[in-house]
């Protein structure tokens, strides 16, 4: 297995600034068995100039498209792999030297394993100083499929290293233009093939100005994208299973987040108040929210719920992201 061809598949889209670092990281690999594929999504800026190095030593293979997306991104670059074994990278961040060979050794050792995911720190911007720990709560191991419907993806593709025959039999669903990897993970749990979580950070993601993550819109985004993952498995579980993960009422708390972050968004009343009518809230409780939601939009100004909003999230964040020393 350590001579394994290992696939490190890189979608890109107006990846100037950052991709040169990306691409670096994954060169420079302990375990040197590797083949870099850049799929370019149609990117308008300078992408392609600054790869045309890379290109001209034959150091990557690069391969473009009309832009179709991050998920058509990754399944054109599985079909150019020829690697036993796959690896999904962002465009911004950084995997650290020993990811692939430690992976590799891990899968080697837990044979059980039809991937292996490990653990990452954040970054913002261009300040590699300052590293983050995002403090999701518990790593799952084993047959993982009920922990992914209740709490969401256990990892950003970037932090995952994939068997071939495993990655071979499943693609990243282009019409989901977010949560579209929870909705990947969620479709291997289902076939039943084990997940292996590795204890150890071996990869450095990046919260750019431009992401979704770093804004309420793009969170918003990604809010929606969810909810259209969970109507999808909605339809594909029994009556029982959706009755044990209680998936109609984390649908429901999904439309009560997404309508706190409205509230951090809009500055009129009017705005906040159909947003909440056109959640269709169906569950008691969350009509209940949504009423006292609406009755403290009627008395208090709506610049103090929205700051109040604003405050609290950013006290979530700093007890969220814990720096690293």
């Amino acid at each position: 297995m350590n001579s394994s061809l290992v696939s490190i598949i890189i979608p890109a889209y107006n990846a100037q600034k950052y991709i040169k670092e990306t691409i670096e990281s994954a060169l420079n690999q302990t375990h040197k068995n590797i083949e870099v594929i850049v799929v370019d999504d149609g990117s308008t800026d300078n992408t392609k100039q600054v790869l045309e190095p890379y290109i001209k030593r034959n150091k990557i293979r690069y391969s473009y498209q009309e832009n179709q997306g991050q998920s058509a991104g990754r399944n054109n670059g599985f079909n150019l792999s020829k690697g036993d074994f796959i690896l999904f990278l962002d465009h911004d961040d950084i995997l650290l030297l020993g990811a692939v060979e430690e992976s590799l050794k891990f899968l080697k050792e837990n044979s059980q394993y039809g991937l292996v995911y490990f653990d990452f720190c954040y970054f913002f911007n261009d300040d590699l100083s300052k590293k983050y720990h995002h403090c999701l709560g518990e790593n799952y191991s084993g047959l993982i499929f009920d922990k992914l419907i209740k709490y969401g993806p256990c990892c950003n593709p970037s932090q995952a290293l994939i068997k071939r025959k495993v990655s071979e039999k499943f693609r990243f669903n282009s019409q989901f233009d977010s949560s579209e990897d929870w909705d990947y993970w969620l479709s291997i749990a289902r076939q039943g093939i084990k997940f292996g979580f590795l204890d150890k950070v071996l990869v450095y993601r990046r919260i750019a100005e431009n992401s979704d993550s770093a804004s309420v819109s793009g969170r918003i985004k990604c809010k929606n994208s969810s909810m259209r993952v969970y109507q999808k498995w909605l339809s594909n579980l029994s009556k029982e299973e959706i009755k044990k993960f209680s998936l109609l009422a984390r649908m429901e708390k999904l439309k009560i987040k997404k309508i706190l972050l409205f509230l951090m968004k809009y500055n009129t009343r009017q705005e906040i108040m159909k947003v909440i009518s056109d959640s269709h809230l169906s569950i008691w409780w969350s009509k209940l929210m949504g009423l006292i939601l609406k009755i403290k939009l009627s008395i208090l100004p709506i610049k103090l719920v929205k700051n109040f909003m604003l405050f609290f999230d950013q006290k979530r964040n700093k007890y969220n992201f814990q720096l690293v020393k």
